[in-house]
């Protein structure tokens, strides 16, 4: 394999048995991975040759509702070179769906940390090497949160034609909208069987179909509608920050594609602020978002245009999130795996921007 041989290393061998050896301990779980590279790509990611290098899983990363991935850490130390060593965030996917190409296609355009390579295990499974982003965003400091709207706004600005077809991505969210009257029908029934008076009951009914008005006349909404590069499911736990640069990254991009109306910003800022944040906040973070978007971009986004956007975004989201919840809590207990508080927090949010349109 070929490496750069850093100052030092001209009497050391070019094997490393002991390092191959200690793989099953590093990677314990995952079948059929080529050693060679994994060494190679943690090597390189100090600068050394693999001879040089010692590895050691530091932790695992706790998972959070809607993470399928398995993450941990991996420290990567070279003793020969006073101890010169890089933490390594390993991300391995939950199908066999590829996140390399998207680092290539952003690297130097957007806020994404270095990729330092990828292999896929015997299962298809791509094991993606990460730079380690150590700090944490806490999306209520406002420093935080203008770095992830900055975050943000590249990735809409951005262009992902190398890798993906605008109208592709769009036909394929628009082919899946055939599951939101069923998904609307079974929460529907779930949040029924929780009500005692017949009064709740009908009027639960009467939403019920307004909803589903509403995720019928979606398609031909999502037709007309700008559609740009955007996040799948933007979450705080997807972004951090540099520690020397104090620079916001997203490292969430297996779902990155084609979504319409400002979907990302607009449902993260949903979700920070509980559901309807006050006109004042809205407008400022809303302000804060355009700014950068319209600067990246070249684009010329009112502030009128964004919000009428982002209706379309939310709604999307909140009909995302209630199929997502159905499709997990689909079989014969059902009603046992539906949180009934979410879903009728989800529901009355969708309700309302129904009633708003």
């Amino acid at each position: 394999m070929a490496t750069s041989k850093p100052a030092g290393c001209d009497d050391v061998p070019a094997s490393d048995t002991t390092g191959m050896a200690r793989m099953s301990d590093w990677f314990d779980g995952v079948p059929g991975i080529d050693t060679a590279r994994v060494l190679d790509i943690l090597a390189r990611s100090i600068d050394c040759r693999v001879v040089n290098i010692e590895v050691r899983r530091r932790r695992d990363l706790e998972k959070h509702a809607g993470r399928s991935s398995t993450q941990f850490i991996l420290e990567v130390v070279s003793p020969q070179h006073d101890d010169r060593r890089r933490l390594v965030f390993v991300k391995r996917s939950a199908a066999s769906r590829s996140e390399r190409q998207h680092y290539a296609a952003l690297k130097g355009r957007c806020n994404i940390p270095d990729c330092l390579g990828a292999v896929n295990d015997s299962e298809g499974r791509e094991l993606l090497f990460l730079e380690y982003v150590p700090r944490q965003v806490f999306l209520m400091n406002p420093a935080h949160l203008a770095g992830v709207l900055d975050a943000i706004a590249a990735i809409n600005a951005a262009d992902l034609s190398p890798t993906h077809d605008r109208a592709r991505d769009a036909e394929a969210l628009v082919a899946g909208s055939g599951g939101w009257t069923a998904a609307l029908d079974l929460i529907g029934d779930h949040l029924m069987a929780a009500e005692v008076s017949r009064e709740h009951v009908a009027r639960i009914r009467r939403e019920r179909r307004q909803l589903i008005d509403a995720a019928n006349s979606m398609s031909a909404i999502l037709h007309s509608a700008t559609w740009r590069p955007d996040l799948n499911d933007p979450h705080q736990l997807n972004f951090g920050m540099r520690e020397q640069s104090d620079e916001v990254v997203t490292y969430d991009l297996q779902g990155l594609g084609y979504f319409p109306g400002f979907f990302g910003v607009a449902n993260l800022v949903l979700d920070l602020a509980g559901g309807f944040p006050s006109r004042a906040w809205l407008r400022g973070v809303s302000e804060c978002y355009l700014e950068r978007y319209n600067r990246r971009a070249g684009d010329h986004v009112t502030l009128g245009q964004f919000r009428q956007e982002c209706t379309i975004g939310l709604r999307l989201g909140r009909l995302r999130k209630l199929a997502w919840r159905a499709a997990a809590a689909s079989g014969s207990s059902a009603a046992a795996r539906l949180d009934t508080r979410e879903v009728r927090n989800h529901w009355n949010q969708l309700l309302r921007l129904a009633q708003a349109q």
